[in-house]
């Protein structure tokens, strides 16, 4: 670890972050999807 100088270790993690946001935002996105789908089944299932 000693060659790793501050800055590196702060682009390392920056990039560790945008990464972690990048992938919850693309859960979240995947999770309202399948939320959506199960109302519109539930709909579809209750008009049926």
């Amino acid at each position: 670890f000693e060659h790793l100088t501050p800055v590196k270790i702060e682009k390392c993690f920056e990039a560790a972050t945008k990464e972690w946001y990048r992938l919850r935002a693309a859960s979240i996105h995947e999770r309202r999807k399948q939320e959506h789908k199960e109302k519109a089944e539930l709909a579809g299932a209750e008009n049926a």
